[in-house]
């Protein structure tokens, strides 16, 4: 069945694991930034390893301190509130090659992770 496959990667968020208390943690502070300032947020946000106010000095997104803030608060919500799938451990271990398992959300949710909020 897996013939000539060596490996697999899951995407982490929405395969295996489930936010159930979606917030839209960037919402608001991209509501107030012109469209090239989101663009580029966004991009940041998936593909590097700044924090949020690092992004936000580095696109000069202006953002106060509240807003980063209330973003911090919403993916902790988020993270608080993620649950693995239901039948995910017992397909990964029958799996008869190695996987990995990758995301590109924000690394503001490996923080809030490491900070106190656990994925169950």
């Amino acid at each position: 069945m897996l013939n000539g496959i060596d490996c697999i990667c899951f995407d982490l968020f929405g395969t295996l694991i489930e936010i159930t208390d979606r917030r839209r943690p960037f919402a608001s502070m991209l509501r107030r930034m012109p469209r090239q300032k989101v663009d580029r947020f966004r991009r940041l946000t998936m593909t590097t390893g700044l924090s949020l106010a690092e992004i936000n000095e580095e696109i000069e997104g202006g953002a106060t301190i509240a807003h980063l803030l209330e973003a911090q608060f919403a993916i902790a919500r988020e993270v608080i509130s993620a649950r693995l799938r239901p039948g995910v451990l017992a397909a990964l271990r029958e799996l008869p090659i190695p996987y990995g398992i990758c995301s590109n959300l924000s690394p503001e949710y490996a923080r809030q992770s490491r900070a106190g909020a656990t994925v169950p």
